[in-house]
């Protein structure tokens, strides 16, 4: 079926099938195929259709989000599945290196993550809501969670009482009733190409985690070593310290509140990001805590335990 979907494409859009060929890098919600050096053949994996219907359903406000100097590569066609069974997009190539290249050096790493916060600001800027078919996905009550935690007993009495310290050093910064805005929400590093020599961002791909929510969300794609990048970006460079304690204390909640979340579920091995294990996001918050970057940000962090 994809080798009969794969031929169609390649006749309608002129060009030789040898040119056709699985892409290095694998995501797990979609197989991903280039078409030529122009395009780019996505076809949904089972169980994550509605990724594709949710890009196309993004499609409107791509010309707003461009105008505002975000990087979006154009969806050139999409079908749900009715004629070949599996729903595909064909979506114009972008050029560029991952974010998460190991090749890339630490400067470029830096500047990457501090442009990519700055084309998250331009993006929740430009469109203050989203589109009607792009669902509103507001967060939870953190302590719930750890409440819900030590019940189940996935935590103890003493982890929980530190987790809610925690939590409570960053309640102070997150608004009661943030903003809805929308999300590109799966900001993470193997969905950002940047030029490999500066280190500005090239295109945002993979819009099929699109929603409506707290802008803070986006920034917590970022892997936490790298936050303190994007929240500097996202703040601009005439930012305040306040501003940046602000923006990385709602960051960090969610980062922490995933962890938590993630705890009790199972392994996901066809997933490559590098947020997929169950404990790689606590793991990466322990990193941030032992070596905080500067004394800000050690500011957003807990006291060891007693």
């Amino acid at each position: 079926m994809t080798g009969r979907l794969l031929a169609e494409l390649a006749r309608r859009y002129d060009v030789d099938l040898a040119r056709v060929h699985l892409v290095p890098v694998q995501g797990a919600a979609n197989e991903t195929w280039a078409l030529g050096e122009r395009w780019v053949v996505r076809i949904a994996r089972s169980g994550h259709e509605a990724d594709l219907a949710k890009e196309a359903a993004v499609v409107p406000v791509v010309p707003v989000v461009r105008a505002a100097g975000v990087p979006v590569p154009a969806l050139v066609e999409h079908d749900a599945g009715a004629r070949h069974g599996r729903p595909y997009a064909v979506v114009e190539r972008s050029s560029g290196t991952a974010l998460d290249d190991p090749g890339l050096s630490p400067a470029v790493r830096h500047e990457g993550h501090r442009d990519l916060g700055r084309v998250l600001r331009r993006l929740h800027e430009a469109v203050p809501s989203a589109p009607p078919a792009v669902e509103a996905d507001p967060q939870g009550d953190p302590h719930a969670l750890v409440d819900d935690l030590l019940l189940r007993r996935w935590v103890g009495t003493d982890d929980a009482a530190w987790l809610h310290g925690w939590f409570a050093l960053l309640d102070p910064w997150r608004p009661a009733d943030p903003p809805l805005v929308l999300l590109h929400g799966d900001a993470a590093p193997q969905n950002v190409l940047v030029d490999p020599t500066t280190g500005r961002v090239r295109a945002l791909l993979d819009w099929g985690d699109a929603s409506c929510a707290d802008p803070a969300v986006d920034l917590a794609k970022v892997p936490p070593r790298h936050l303190p990048d994007a929240v500097a970006g996202y703040v601009g460079d005439h930012g305040s310290s306040d501003a940046e304690l602000a923006w990385g204390a709602r960051a960090l909640t969610h980062h922490l509140a995933w962890a938590l979340a993630r705890l009790p579920t199972a392994p996901r091995p066809d997933d490559p990001s590098w947020s997929a294990p169950p404990a790689a996001r606590l793991l990466a918050l322990v990193r941030l805590a032992l070596a905080p970057p500067t004394p800000l940000w050690a500011d957003l962090l807990p006291p060891p335990p007693r």
